[in-house]
């Protein structure tokens, strides 16, 4: 009987840590019905459906491109998502979104030794990562619980 309440806790424990909140109130392990119900509430709207995603717009937030929700175990939860803001000509929204990222996980990127990348260790196996393209015209927030991506930011000093 122990056991059992021991495991019941245990499994109530992850379900807070993964209940976390991150940029848009998504999180990992979040029912992708729930998100949808959520993101449309937003005033997001569904521009793209495929197997193991979603993306959205939300005309309230001109510089964002696109929202990707992804459940990559296919099982309906959130695994990743990626946000995809138009950078070009517009300097003060890199310094809003790190500064809206750090406000929420409360605490400052980790260093890395990429110019115009930062990253965020959360709880592990997840990451955060903000990257600006070559050409500085796209600004990708990207979490992630891929092993490989979190390895990369490892091998750059993460």
């Amino acid at each position: 009987m122990k056991r059992y309440i021991l495991l019941a806790l245990l499994g109530l424990f992850m379900a807070v840590l993964m209940a976390e909140t991150a940029l848009f109130d998504l999180s990992f392990g979040q029912s992708t019905a729930e998100a949808h119900t959520a993101l449309l509430a937003k005033g997001f709207h569904e521009t793209e459906r495929g197997f193991m995603y979603v993306d959205y717009k939300n005309d309230q937030i001109p510089e964002l491109s696109i929202l990707g929700v992804y459940d990559h175990t296919n099982n309906g939860t959130i695994s990743d998502w990626s946000a995809y803001y138009k950078a070009q000509d517009n300097p003060k929204l890199i310094e809003k979104i790190l500064a809206e990222l750090t406000a929420i996980h409360k605490k400052e990127p980790d260093s890395t030794s990429v110019q115009d990348e930062w990253t965020w260790k959360l709880d592990m196996p997840y990451g955060l990562r903000v990257s600006l393209s070559e050409d500085q015209s796209i600004l990708k927030v990207e979490y992630s619980t891929d092993q490989d991506e979190l390895e990369a930011m490892e091998w750059f000093g993460w």
